[in-house]
């Protein structure tokens, strides 16, 4: 049975709301077997909002804001935590992602610190460009988590260009340095000209080859 108060509706049974189903089984259960999509909350008004409010402990809202709301909501997809009055959650019109911030002006943008775990006891984080099979990757990996930078794909000539380990050492095309700084590179002489260079390492002085002090085997 609907009832009126005022200018609203509300029904006094206590039990479940069926849309297209007879036998709901939550307080509203809805059911199309055609292509009509989910449900719409349309707020056409500029200043406001259509949200979707969630409330037990902590109360959020799912929503989107008008082109005249605040600059954290215009436009924008947001998780909002009301409780603690900050979004959460922010999905702009240009694609970008952010987690603790309501700018983001990359695709993703995370205030605050991040935290990966890997049961198999490696972390990484790779980038790559599109249509392409190099994927530069950091990883964090080992039981002292030693930091290594990797060119090329896991498993298809992949190299490890850069180490860091936990005590400070430093290698360069080497995993296992055992100095501050350990260069492991091809071997040949020296450069006899400042022009061509055909050792292991270069110490250059910025603007030319005019300072240049080369090493070798």
């Amino acid at each position: 049975l609907w009832l009126e108060n005022g200018n609203d509706i509300y029904n006094s049974n206590s039990g479940n709301v069926g849309i297209g189903i007879t036998s709901p089984l939550h307080r509203l259960s809805i059911l199309s077997t055609d292509n009509t999509r989910g449900i719409l909350i349309n707020n056409t008004s500029t200043g406001s909002y259509a949200e979707l409010h969630l409330k037990a402990a902590r109360e959020y809202r799912v929503g989107t804001g008008g082109s005249a709301t605040a600059a954290d909501a215009a436009n924008n997809f947001y998780v909002y935590d009301a409780t603690a009055s900050t979004h959460r959650l922010t999905l702009n019109s240009s694609g970008n992602f952010g987690i603790g911030t309501d700018s983001p002006d990359t695709k993703l943008m995370v205030s605050g610190e991040i935290l990966s775990e890997n049961s198999n006891g490696g972390y990484f984080v790779s980038t790559r460009v599109p249509s392409s099979s190099n994927r530069p990757t950091l990883n964090f990996y080992g039981a002292a988590l030693d930091i290594n930078y990797v060119t090329g794909y896991a498993g298809t000539g992949a190299s490890t260009a850069i180490s860091i380990l936990t005590n400070g050492n430093v290698g360069i095309n080497e995993t296992g340095p055992d100095a501050k700084l350990h260069v492991m590179g091809d071997t040949g002489l020296p450069a006899t000209s400042g022009t061509t260079f055909t050792g292991t390492m270069r110490l250059q002085v910025a603007g030319g080859y005019g300072t240049v002090m080369d090493f070798g085997a």
